[in-house]
């Protein structure tokens, strides 16, 4: 009868794997894809609580000898019973807070792996983990570069602090140059990883392929 398939066609039109030449498999139906097992939260819980013990201790100047490091880096003289003298100078009390504030960047970083976190992320976000990926980096960045300019990361201070020769020097273009580079050296310092943790350019490649 005219439209009814005839079992030689019904036979070809069989869904088959890919397969090599010669290699049919009849009324062959692949298996949906299986979810991967829900991850423990236990380890990503317990890192995240180390970390925060850790960045308390860190801003309570209550771990020894970690201070060591920016010691060194800012002379001797400026420090006592391992404590800053009450009278640092300003880019020395800038570039310690800066230098602990590092060490729990660090710390998170390492936390972050080592508990998986980026594994539980992608395990709930599903198809969507790169978008929530960039979202929550872009976020970061933006959060991030607005506090390096604000005493409370003093990131650009610590900058300045280290051009002032240049600054203060009376010169125009000098001081022009040596303020806009500070502003660069901060956003670098501060988008460059991010960029490159979240994958920047990838997902950039992504949206323009999207586009095109």
């Amino acid at each position: 009868a005219p439209g009814t398939a005839s079992p030689t066609a019904d036979w070809f039109n069989a869904p088959r794997p890919e397969a090599g030449p010669g290699v049919w498999r009849y009324g062959f139906t692949p298996r949906p894809a299986e979810r991967p097992p829900r991850p423990s939260l236990v380890g990503p819980a317990a890192t995240l609580i180390l970390w925060l013990l850790l960045w308390l201790l860190l801003s309570a100047r209550a771990v020894p000898y970690v201070f060591k490091p920016i010691e060194i880096i800012t002379g001797p003289k400026w420090w006592v019973l391992g404590g800053l003298r009450e009278d640092a100078p300003g880019l020395v009390v800038d570039s310690t807070t800066l230098y602990y504030e590092v060490l729990v960047l660090i710390l998170g970083f390492y936390a972050a792996r080592l508990g998986g976190w980026a594994h539980v992320l992608r395990y709930f976000a599903g198809e969507r983990y790169e978008r929530l990926r960039l979202t929550l980096s872009v976020a970061a960045a933006v959060v991030l570069l607005w506090l390096a300019w604000t005493p409370k990361v003093p990131l650009l201070l610590v900058l300045m602090g280290s051009a002032q020769g240049w600054l203060l020097s009376g010169d125009q273009l000098k001081a022009t140059v040596a303020a806009y580079t500070c502003y660069a050296l901060t956003t670098a310092i501060v988008v460059w990883p991010i960029a490159r943790a979240a994958h920047w350019g990838d997902a950039l490649r992504d949206l323009r392929a999207g586009r095109a």
